[in-house]
């Protein structure tokens, strides 16, 4: 296996998330951070969700309500 990133566990002010950063070859090293989605309601809906940095969460809610898939 090859390591392609690593994540860290924080605490921020809304609770717990991993920060981290994945290496995509030739694009280079992108940062994300991942958190736990709260408002799941179906088994097809993610357990985590993964964001870009600075990136607005705003969209959460329709990701999370067309079936898991966004």
């Amino acid at each position: 296996m090859q390591k392609v990133g690593a994540l860290w566990l924080k605490e921020g002010e809304k609770g717990k998330f991993m920060a981290g950063e994945l290496d995509v070859g030739i694009l280079g090293k992108v940062s994300l951070m991942v958190f736990k989605n709260n408002k799941k309601e179906k088994t097809e809906q993610p357990d985590y969700l993964i964001y870009l940095p600075g990136e607005s969460r705003e969209g959460e809610q329709n990701e999370q309500t067309d079936e898991g898939f966004f």
